[in-house]
């Protein structure tokens, strides 16, 4: 049984949507297209790693401190897999659509809860693969030792276990924290949010402690070398030595059978766990009408607020760059700094400087939202109950834009109001700062939701896979960031070359972007979307 679960896990996370009328060769195309895709992902990563590799491999293996190396890529591994396996474990093992049908089913609890963790596995084992292969690839490279291939590989088997038992034990946790209350999802988005916030300061401190080690190689880190700090095992584990490495493996094996044995004692118990609100007394109200397309957006704003998995992955984008707009407020006076020592480099006046760079970056970070991405595929099965309704498709197209845009355009005009306040804008100054990611976040919502309607997936069983698997998040996503990197480049070229009416002239291209867009997504998008049958 624990293998045709398997199985069925398998081909729902690489499964394409069924799709009526879908020829075999346009499956093919598609399947190839998203595997070139991921590929490009995995590439991106592998290409980062190698970067990094090459700086920091010769000066470690001339001083001796080959640890070193292999610590800062096995805690970024590390790092990488737990913080994207936090919402994957919690919606795989908790949030699946047949859990309680499974639990019905003569079927152990071991064997379903093994299944969920196997998923999430393969996951985290290629994310582990795409960073540490190249690292101890160049290591050997550049003439560490052979010893090396072999205990990162070790290394590299032992990681994603212990990083998806630790993001497993913390999805459980905030599973059962969350069904103790009646919103279940905003209680788990504050959690995750709180979660996020320790994370990476955590992280930050240990990377930043790392660092300073690099930089001091030869006076701090060669004064550790008669002691084994946890920083200093994790990386002689992956140069085999023998202590080192039996700690690394047996911490690894004990927190992923104890996570295993939490999780699976209290599966049941959280699965079918259903706390009733407090009874409230009726009270006759007048009924209010409304139109077709307000009850449609409270429609699409309940789905959004319902997941908190959608709201996490779709709208972090909208939450980083509100945090990065106080960093930046905070630090004025070094980003001024900063600004103006550059602006004689690039041969332009440090105040259009300064605002092509706070333009480009709110820019940048609009262009990191993809809650649109995932509107269309989200509704599922119950498509055909809104094409049934007596509602216009122009309605539902506009509907599904509104928690996108809800969420990101108030994001982004606080954002332009703190980086106004951080350059001590004008008001010409303030106005572009304020329209540069109200565009950029209009254009984003049509793009995303253009491609989710040209790649919709209905055959899920958890949000998890559409907001962070599907071809069409995947795709916007790596879009916005791309395009995000080459319209930033675009708009400080354009300052450097023409000022402020360059300045100009990169938010107007926005704004036509937008409007060839929209007029997209209300011609082939929409006449796309009627032809499709669930």
């Amino acid at each position: 049984m624990l293998k045709s679960l398997i199985a069925i896990r398998i081909r729902a996370l690489f499964g394409a949507s069924k799709k009526t009328g879908q020829g075999t060769g346009r499956k093919i195309g598609r399947t190839i297209g998203l595997a070139f895709l991921f590929l490009y992902l995995g590439a991106a990563f592998a290409f980062l790693s190698v970067g990094m590799a090459i700086s920091t491999a010769p000066a470690t293996i001339a001083l001796g401190v080959e640890w070193l190396f292999f610590a800062i890529f096995n805690v970024a591994a590390f790092s990488l897999i737990f913080i994207f396996s936090i919402f994957e474990t919690k919606s795989e093992l908790f949030e699946c659509r047949d859990n309680e049908l499974l639990l019905s089913m003569p079927i152990r609890e071991r064997d379903i809860v093994l299944s969920r963790i196997f998923t999430v596995l393969i996951i985290n084992y290629i994310e582990c693969a795409v960073i540490l292969l190249p690292a101890i690839i160049v290591f050997v490279a550049v003439g560490g030792s052979i010893v090396a291939l072999f205990g990162g590989l070790l290394v590299g088997l032992v990681i994603p276990p212990l990083a998806t038992a630790l993001a497993s034990f913390v999805g459980y946790a905030v599973a059962a924290l969350a069904r103790r209350f009646k919103r279940k999802n905003l209680i788990t988005v504050i959690f995750s949010l709180i979660f996020f916030v320790l994370y990476f300061v955590v992280y930050s401190a240990l990377m930043n402690g790392l660092e300073g080690l690099e930089e001091n190689i030869d006076g701090a880190v060669l004064g550790m070398a008669d002691t084994l700090s946890p920083i200093r095992i994790i990386g002689e584990a992956s140069l085999l030595r023998p202590l080192s490495t039996l700690i690394v493996c047996a911490v690894a094996v004990v927190i992923s059978v104890l996570s295993f044995i939490v999780i699976k004692n209290r599966y049941f118990a959280i699965i079918t766990s259903s706390h009733s609100a407090a009874r409230t007394k009726y009270r006759a109200q007048r009924l209010a009408g409304s139109s077709a397309f307000i009850a449609l957006a409270k429609k699409e704003l309940r789905t959004f607020f319902s997941s908190a998995a959608y709201i996490m992955n779709g709208g972090i984008g909208a939450l980083m760059q509100l945090a990065l707009s106080v960093f930046i407020l905070v630090g004025a006076e070094d980003f001024r700094t900063v600004v103006y020592m550059l602006s004689p480099v690039f041969d332009v006046l440090p105040e259009d400087l300064l605002l092509a760079a706070s333009v480009a970056i709110l820019m940048l970070l609009s262009l990191t939202t993809s809650v649109s991405a995932s509107a269309l595929s989200m509704e599922r099965r119950a498509l055909w109950i809104i094409k049934t309704a007596p509602v216009r498709t122009i309605d539902i197209i506009h509907a599904k834009l509104v928690p996108h845009l809800l969420l990101a355009v108030p994001t982004g005009l606080i954002s332009a109001i703190l980086f106004a306040i951080a350059i001590r804008a004008d008001a010409l100054s303030v106005l572009l700062l304020l329209l540069a990611p109200t565009l950029a976040n209009t254009v984003m919502a049509l793009f995303g939701l253009i491609i989710n309607i040209a790649m919709p997936r209905f055959d899920f069983e958890n949000e998890a896979q559409i907001v962070k698997q599907s071809g069409a998040a995947s795709i916007v996503v790596l879009g916005g960031m791309l395009g995000g990197i080459a319209l930033a480049a675009l708009g400080i070229y354009l300052s450097v070359l023409l000022g402020l009416i360059g300045i100009c002239l990169f938010i107007l291209f926005f704004l036509v972007l937008s409007v060839v867009l929209y007029f997209i997504l209300t011609g082939a998008s929409l006449k796309k979307l009627e032809r499709i049958n669930i």
